[in-house]
């Protein structure tokens, strides 16, 4: 999954998880925070400003107009799996007070986010 994307399923996922309407997340691979704008309820209505475009989705995939993709995922308590169809692997997480962390099965490392 591309790191872009990393981001984008951390602060959806995370939000979704945690009940919260966060637009900043931070990003400790890169150093910089992120923002987002939009809402997370039965429906995912997401602009992200980083690249210009919008998310969209329901509670079992998002739709990412940057790419053209989707990102099937199942959210179970506070942990998370799924599928990136751009790249077409696999992905898991967990959520703990407002840290994201995301194992990347493409490149088998973790990436961690705080949503702020």
């Amino acid at each position: 999954m591309t790191h872009t994307k990393r981001t984008l399923v951390a602060y959806i996922l995370g939000r979704k998880i945690l009940n919260n309407q966060v637009e900043t997340i931070y990003d400790h691979t890169t150093g910089n925070n992120l923002f987002f704008n939009g809402e997370l309820g039965d429906a995912i209505n997401i602009y992200d400003a980083t690249r210009a475009s919008y998310i969209t989705g329901n509670d079992k995939e998002i739709y990412d107009t940057a790419t053209n993709e989707y990102i099937n995922y199942e959210i179970n308590e506070s942990s998370f799996t799924g599928y990136d169809t751009e790249t077409r692997t696999y992905f898991s997480g967990t959520v703990e007070a407002n840290t994201i962390t995301i194992n990347d099965a493409e490149d088998n490392n973790y990436y961690i986010f705080n949503l702020q």
